[in-house]
């Protein structure tokens, strides 16, 4: 039918954290932190494909997380 369908499994709260002793305030501001070579190796994303949409439709700016195709 040419609509696109999405049924809810689960429910909870996409968190990311850092030690503000080691990272800048600053560098957090957005997602392009996962980006930056002068953190390479010591970042992390969960293996969870709900937080992976959920953070990768942030990243490159999508307002409509149900708009991903």
């Amino acid at each position: 039918d040419g609509k696109a369908w999405f049924m809810p499994w689960d429910w909870g709260d996409t968190q990311l954290t850092y030690n503000s002793d080691k990272i800048d305030e600053k560098d957090v501001q957005s997602l392009k932190v996962f980006a930056d070579p002068k953190y390479k190796g010591r970042v992390s994303i969960g293996d969870n494909v709900d937080d992976a949409y959920a953070l990768a439709s942030l990243a490159i700016g999508l307002k409509d997380w149900t708009k991903m195709t």
